[in-house]
């Protein structure tokens, strides 16, 4: 028998989704909630349900394959930092404009600025119109993203293992020390473990 494990952080379209796996799979999906789905970690918010899903899998993924405490860097639709504490508690987070979503804005939100292909640049100062954006949002994600990083370890005063995924993980590592490692399947490695956690 197949099944189906869903996260979404997109309500609206759940319905549809669920159509879906119920045509062609006989059953409903598992949707992941923070409050109704079994988890290897605790999440000490008080607002527990407005956690994303796809954060929720992550923090699972991290605390069952790697080592923790744990700052998780996903760079999605938004580019997410999550904290995992010492012993492997969901605490929280910062959420910004993921890269993308920058460059979109860029583009749709100006009238002659191009809407570009972010690369890795070895120099901060642009010579035309394309490298001054390329320039600006790969150093400046550069710099937002080790601040971050470092403001997060002062207020918690851990070792941390500081993990990226998304996208544009292994692009932004190479420039940022702090990243220690690059799992571009976490989230996917987080369901499977909850499917486990649920299923089994």
């Amino acid at each position: 028998k197949i099944h189906s494990i869903i996260s979404s952080v997109v309500p609206e379209i759940n319905n549809k989704i669920t159509k879906i796996c119920v045509s062609f799979l006989n059953e409903k999906p598992f949707f992941i909630s923070s409050d109704k789905t079994q988890l290897n970690i605790r999440i000490n918010l008080k607002k527990k349900r407005e956690v994303g899903s796809d954060r929720i899998s992550n923090a699972v993924a991290v605390k069952s394959l790697h080592k923790y405490p744990a700052i998780i860097i996903d760079f999605g639709t938004a580019t997410t930092f999550d904290v995992i504490d010492k012993v492997g508690n969901y605490v929280g987070g910062l959420i910004t404009p993921g890269i993308n979503l920058s460059l979109d804005a860029l583009y749709t939100k100006t009238s002659k600025l191009p809407l570009i292909r972010l690369k890795k640049t070895k120099r901060i100062v642009g010579k035309d119109t394309v490298s001054a954006m390329q320039n600006g949002i790969y150093w400046g994600y550069i710099g937002l993203i080790s601040f971050l990083i470092k403001k997060i370890k002062s207020q918690y005063k851990f070792k941390f293992n500081t993990i990226a995924t998304g996208g544009y993980a292994k692009l932004f590592s190479l420039n940022i020390k702090e990243i220690n490692k690059v799992d571009e399947n976490l989230t996917i490695l987080g369901l499977i473990e909850i499917f486990k956690l649920n299923y089994e």
